[in-house]
């Protein structure tokens, strides 16, 4: 699928699995090097900013909740007047922007000042906000685990604490690259669009910076809740190990009381005397009861 808008004077052409016909196209219409041409039409595994010509691509990768659909890349190939943009499965964050751009509110300068290096700027702080947005989700998720974690539910939240911090790494790996490829971005873009670029580039990087310093947070928070979990859900175990031994504990005496005056023997005592069930009952239950006070005076229980 091909999208295509003009504002403030630059063309923006934004691909969505595009095949080689379609970057046929703005390769003769943009004189773009062929080889970035082929670049365009296959995902890459590895983000990169680099210069050639009169444009710099850039490849990076975002992550998304939705672990399984993985990680969305997005290539951009930015011009002076012109930016190209190829993604190889629908992205949310790319189709807010087309929406706003259709609409006109994206950016503040309409006017034929504007270049590739603007729009470019606008579509990441998009980017990185819509990251920042499903941060917050995130964080509602930690918050419910947290919660439950103290209503007596750490068996269930073993598994919720898990599934977290897959989408955490998730996006700590995503985003690894991030700051290595806007920094050598900088280079070009300011050596491309003039010094006074170097503001973007500065603010790209804060934006970076608010979604990781977010994300190692949720880590550290995420890290003592299981912590937190672990322990109570020891505490509880320990707990039970305890009662089971203090039920075999006592167990054992008063089978050894009943095993005795079970014994087929002659000249057994108490056996035969009118009464002697219930002595053997009454010598069962003060070895109980004797057992329990013990317990209980080493406050075991």
């Amino acid at each position: 699928m091909t999208n295509r808008y003009e504002y403030g004077g630059v063309a923006w052409v934004d691909f969505e699995s595009p095949s080689p016909s379609d970057i046929r196209t703005v390769v003769d219409e943009f004189d773009i090097d062929p080889v970035l041409a082929n670049e365009l039409t296959t995902p890459s595994v590895r983000s990169k900013a680099e210069r050639v010509g009169d444009y710099i691509y850039v490849i990076l990768h975002f992550p998304t909740l939705r672990h399984d659909a993985g990680a969305t890349e997005i290539d951009f190939l930015i011009g002076k007047e012109h930016i190209v943009t190829a993604h190889y499965r629908s992205s949310d964050a790319m189709h807010e922007f087309r929406r706003n751009v259709e609409t006109r509110t994206m950016l503040e300068r309409t006017n034929t000042d504007s270049t590739g290096g603007l729009v470019f700027f606008s579509m990441m702080r998009d980017l990185y906000h819509a990251l920042a947005d499903e941060l917050d989700v995130l964080s509602s998720i930690l918050q419910d685990i947290e919660t439950n974690v103290f209503k007596g539910k750490e068996r269930e939240m073993v598994f919720e604490i898990s599934d977290t911090n897959r989408k955490i790494l998730h996006y700590s790996a995503s985003l690894r690259h991030h700051k290595a490829v806007l920094e050598s971005f900088g280079t070009h873009a300011v050596m491309l669009f003039g010094p006074e670029y170097r503001h973007y580039v500065d603010v790209m990087l804060g934006e970076y910076a608010k979604v990781s310093s977010t994300l190692e947070h949720m880590r550290e928070y995420l890290a003592e809740i299981r912590a937190t979990n672990d322990s109570l859900l020891t505490t509880k175990q320990n707990e039970i190990v305890k009662v089971l031994t203090i039920m075999a504990f006592n167990t054992v005496p008063l089978t050894l009381v009943a095993s005795i005056f079970g014994m087929n023997s002659d000249n057994m005592p108490i056996i035969g005397h009118k009464y002697d069930f219930w002595f053997i009952l009454f010598l069962m239950a003060g070895t109980a009861l004797s057992m329990y006070l013990f317990f209980r005076h080493k406050r075991w229980i």
